[in-house]
């Protein structure tokens, strides 16, 4: 499993270990309240996105460029989960001052997963579902995020256009 999301080293990306492995006592700096499944995950984005909230724009979308090489060369999708949150919470900081909470990032796991995170109005959906389709945008193919009416789409594509653009993604609405 090779991870690409490490300090910025002579202007370039370069692999990191994956380091996701929970200790034994349970993820330090993660809430009781998160599953055990996913508090390794949780705590390994937060690490990254912190260590991406310094990196110049241009190395996040060598990431992402780098990503999908390796998803089209037989990589899992999912090895790259906490290194595509991490950069798009971390564009999501830059560009819209908002970063994701926990559950947030629950939500997003879950619909990488393909399961229903279901939320109330005010708990940032639309920032839940950015994650999942940055993540797979890097397999090359077009990714729709649907909702339920015109003002609400553009709404969401205005918002979201800065952080998808600063990972090197397009955005169109219909």
């Amino acid at each position: 499993m090779t991870h690409l999301a490490a300090p910025v080293q002579s202007g370039g990306i370069t692999p990191a270990a994956n380091g996701a492995g929970a200790a034994a006592g349970g993820a330090p700096g993660v809430p009781a309240a998160v599953p055990w499944r996913h508090r390794a995950t949780l705590r390994r984005i937060r690490e990254l996105e912190a260590s991406m909230q310094w990196w110049p724009a241009e190395n996040l979308v060598q990431l992402m460029h780098s990503v999908r090489r390796q998803v089209r060369d037989g990589a899992e999708l999912t090895d790259f989960l906490p290194d595509i949150f991490g950069a798009a919470g971390a564009a999501a900081g830059r560009a819209l001052r908002l970063h994701p909470y926990d559950v947030q990032l629950l939500g997003a796991i879950e619909l990488h997963h393909g399961r229903i995170a279901e939320m109330a109005t005010g708990e940032g959906k639309t920032l839940v579902a950015a994650l999942p389709a940055a993540l797979h945008a890097v397999t090359g193919r077009g990714v729709h995020v649907v909702t339920v009416n015109d003002y609400l789409a553009r709404r969401d594509a205005q918002m979201l256009e800065p952080v998808y653009q600063m990972l090197g993604l397009t955005v169109g609405m219909i």
